[in-house]
């Protein structure tokens, strides 16, 4: 079976279907990524999970006149992996500290 026709692509079209219709912009990077600083997501590699050019924009954005070292200590936070906790656990801080704690 081709992936065109596959369960996971089903999945896949139906859910980008519902976020285009929330207003999110889908990027289909399965075989098209490109990666660098200017590729399509701005990751070095696959295994890259969280979009840094897109982060420091939205923590631009939410947290206005901040110097620029309060937002390279708070990608770090972010990207921090902690060993002794639980997923869910880890989930609920990193939660936590995007909506209430970045400060200067």
């Amino acid at each position: 079976m081709s992936y065109e026709y596959s369960e996971d692509t089903l999945v896949e079209t139906a859910t980008q279907q519902v976020l285009e219709e929330l207003g999110w912009e889908v990027v289909y990077a399965w075989t098209k990524e490109t990666f660098g600083a200017n590729g399509l997501l701005g990751r070095e590699t696959k295994s890259e999970i969280i979009l840094r050019r897109y982060l420091l924009q939205a923590l631009k954005h939410l947290n206005e006149g901040l110097p620029d070292d309060a937002y390279q200590q708070a990608i770090d936070i972010i990207e921090q992996k902690i060993a002794d906790k639980t997923l869910g656990r880890i989930n609920k801080e990193k939660y936590q500290f995007l909506k209430d704690e970045v400060r200067a």
